[in-house]
């Protein structure tokens, strides 16, 4: 029977954290949690997860802080660095800690990596569909709805409107190893990638030759919520989805099909557009901007 591995960077994740760890301890045979300089309570719960739960053994804490006490976070890029370091598991996803996956899904995504592999694909990853899990901006109130992800279209329509989540892909372990040893694939694993990571893997596996097949299921949640502090740094999501975007319509124009090619122009124009206007809103709100270059 195949391993199953979820790598959960945290930092002052003690609102979301449980439901994250216990949604991935159904299907996971192996969640290791990094608690990167938290000061709250995430480590604490982490700990109480792994002495109470049924499944709590499968489960353990990197934390960062431990005997030092410096409470300075090395970042979200490193610490999935490291936990791709820790991982065990012949599939893998990266899920963030105000995330939680969909029960009984990740098996059903490692079916289809082997029943597409025993037909002569090199299937890298299975990518589902996600549940975006979003908080209606009122400061003291709690008021979530859900907004699932449309099941239409194949994996050239998920890549092209940009719908690929991390915690959504189920990676096969022992081929992420073959392309992450690629000569030219290293500066995936750059820190200052920061989220371009999911989008940089996949085409940089779909340049060397692996395919990837799409489960039309919905597998996580991806939450999506208003506080002051997410408020304050739009600005700055806006700048990054807009390197991302250029970004990624100069990588990757060479590989779309020839029949998606109208369809990545106008999608891309229209996205553009769209952050653009997210920059210029944010920035007569008189919110600092950072620049967050991409090369």
């Amino acid at each position: 029977m195949p391993n199953f591995s979820c790598l959960i960077p945290a930092h002052n994740a003690e609102a979301t954290i449980r439901q994250c760890v216990e949604s991935a301890l159904v299907d996971f045979d192996e969640v290791i949690v990094y608690a990167d300089g938290c000061t709250d309570r995430t480590v604490a719960i982490c700990q109480s997860i792994a002495q109470n739960n049924p499944k709590g053994q499968n489960f353990r804490v990197i934390n960062k802080d431990a005997g030092n006490g410096s409470g300075q976070p090395v970042g979200d890029q490193v610490a999935r660095n490291i936990l791709w370091k820790e991982a065990k598991g012949d599939y893998v996803t990266w899920l963030d800690s105000d995330d939680f996956r969909i029960v009984n899904t990740a098996y059903r995504q490692a079916s289809q990596l082997q029943v597409a592999q025993a037909n002569g694909k090199k299937c890298i990853a299975s990518i589902g569909h996600f549940v975006r899990y979003y908080k209606e901006p009122y400061p003291n109130l709690d008021i979530y709805r859900d907004i699932p992800d449309s099941l239409d279209g194949g994996f050239w329509e998920l890549f092209i409107d940009r719908r690929i989540q991390v915690g959504a892909i189920l990676w096969d372990a022992r081929l992420l190893r073959e392309l992450q040893s690629k000569e030219d694939v290293g500066v995936l694993w750059d820190v200052n990638r920061k989220r371009l990571k999911e989008y940089w893997l996949v085409t940089k596996a779909l340049l060397h030759g692996f395919e990837f097949d799409v489960l039309n299921e919905h597998v996580t949640f991806y939450r999506q919520g208003w506080n002051e502090g997410q408020l304050s740094n739009l600005c700055n999501h806006a700048v990054l989805y807009y390197n991302t975007e250029r970004v990624l319509s100069k990588y990757s124009t060479p590989l779309i099909p020839p029949e998606k090619l109208d369809y990545f122009k106008e999608r891309s124009e229209g996205i553009e557009r769209m952050y653009q206007k997210l920059i210029r809103d944010q920035q007569g709100m008189k919110i600092k901007r950072k620049s967050l270059a991409v090369d």
